[in-house]
């Protein structure tokens, strides 16, 4: 019977281009998904490789088009640097069935499948808000040790609960379209609050100029009530037609040259918040599960038999 290879094994074959590299990477990426523990050993091997030179986020509403920019980013990318590989985080939504990653984007992308020089992996949300854990972070990490010189994470997009993106990225690009509501709403809903620049698609529809300027002028407000200047960049771009994709990449990489130091420490930052509550979701499970062991127990706190915090103390007792 074939013993599976360890992390350090992998990771071994990793570095030393030993059989084929993606398939090595492939491998990993999946003990990264499976658990924090494999998540934190694989991230302790990797720790003296280099990490990709951007992380890219990008959200927003659904039927915004951010599965086609992607794929029109991954074409510039490759036009500025064909000696440069680029990998793509498509984070999709669950399936209900076998809890495996629903392989819209993917799809969404197969222009780009047969190029050795981009790597696309679809990683499934199970349920988590945003669909971005730890386990993201040491699939970027995996990347960056293949050679990735960027990775572009694409998420799910459900409104508000996409700022767990933020916690992986460098810089969070919020895709945004015309007829998807009004502008203040996106506001108030907080999702402007991640972003770095905000995408207007499908800039070839007739009324995506009125949008623009909505979307303008509601985050002027927003910076002057929160006393933070308005320099946002906003962009149009046509991702069907191809339009201001270049724009988009040029000012993606003013960002890099002005901000990547500052890049450097936020992600160590993001990397203990990741840690911590991968702590938190991991302790979490533990108690569910004794939890479920106590006969009655909410009708017995309910009736005054026990005392919520008795029942919590007696809980992480067993937890030792």
């Amino acid at each position: 019977m074939k013993k599976n290879k360890s992390i350090p094994e992998l990771i071994g074959e990793l570095r030393s281009c030993k059989g084929s590299r993606f398939r090595t990477a492939g491998r990993l990426m999946s003990l990264a998904e499976e658990s924090p523990e494999k998540t934190i050993e694989i991230l302790r091997e990797l720790s003296s490789e280099p990490l990709p030179r951007i992380i890219l986020g990008i959200t927003g509403a659904p039927g915004s088009g951010k599965s086609l920019l992607t794929g029109r980013l991954i074409a510039e990318f490759r036009g500025r640097y064909p000696d440069r590989m680029i990998g793509v985080i498509a984070v999709d939504p669950s399936s209900p069935i076998s809890g495996g990653a629903i392989l819209g984007d993917r799809v969404r992308m197969m222009q780009h499948a047969n190029d050795p020089q981009v790597f696309i992996r679809s990683i499934a949300t199970h349920g988590q808000l945003g669909g971005v854990t730890l386990g993201t972070m040491g699939i970027i990490s995996i990347m960056g040790a293949l050679g990735c010189d960027m990775v572009i994470v694409e998420t799910v997009g459900v409104g508000q609960m996409e700022f767990a993106v933020k916690e992986v990225a460098d810089t969070v690009a919020i895709v945004l379209a015309p007829g998807q509501g009004d502008t203040m709403q996106f506001l108030k809903a907080g999702l402007m609050e991640i972003g770095d620049m905000f995408i207007v698609n499908k800039a070839d529809r007739p009324d995506s100029a009125q949008f623009y300027a909505q979307l303008v002028n509601a985050l002027r407000l927003s910076d002057c009530a929160r006393g933070r200047e308005g320099n946002m960049p906003v962009l149009m771009v046509s991702a069907r037609d191809n339009l201001g994709i270049f724009e988009f990449f040029d000012t993606l990489e003013d960002s890099f040259v002005h901000e990547h130091t500052s890049w450097e420490v936020a992600r160590q930052k993001h990397l203990e918040m990741l840690v911590k509550h991968a702590i938190l979701s991991e302790a979490s499970k533990r108690l569910e599960t004794l939890l479920e062991k106590q006969e009655n127990i909410s009708k017995k706190i309910l009736d005054g038999e026990i005392s919520l915090s008795s029942c919590i103390e007696t809980l992480m007792g067993e937890l030792k």
